[in-house]
């Protein structure tokens, strides 16, 4: 089942998050539980990063999806869900090419 959760509160959990220096677990468990994608722990990882501009760029990522995933449809979550789990092996990729 697709969840359909308050989108204003998952904004708000952003926006407490950004405002972070270190990444709180517990609110990152709450917003992915919301969004119904909590089994998606590649993008977790992501968004648990100690290096404050990779965990921006998930968290941009994210709120560049939230329309689709709190729509309602299943098509539009799933696909969201997956573009959000390639995130990590993106950026793996980028620092292992950094590393070079």
């Amino acid at each position: 089942m697709i969840p359909t959760p308050d989108k204003l509160l998952i904004k708000q959990n952003i926006q407490n998050y950004r405002s972070l220096d270190w990444p709180d677990d517990d609110l990152i468990e709450k917003v992915m539980m919301d969004l119904g994608i909590h089994d998606n722990v590649e993008f977790e990882f992501c968004l648990k990063n100690r290096i404050k501009r990779e965990r921006e760029a998930a968290i941009k990522m994210l709120e560049k999806y939230l329309e689709d995933l709190t729509s309602g449809d299943a098509t539009l979550w799933t696909e969201a869900k997956d573009t959000l789990k390639q995130i990590y092996y993106k950026i793996a990729e980028i620092d292992e090419e950094a590393m070079l």
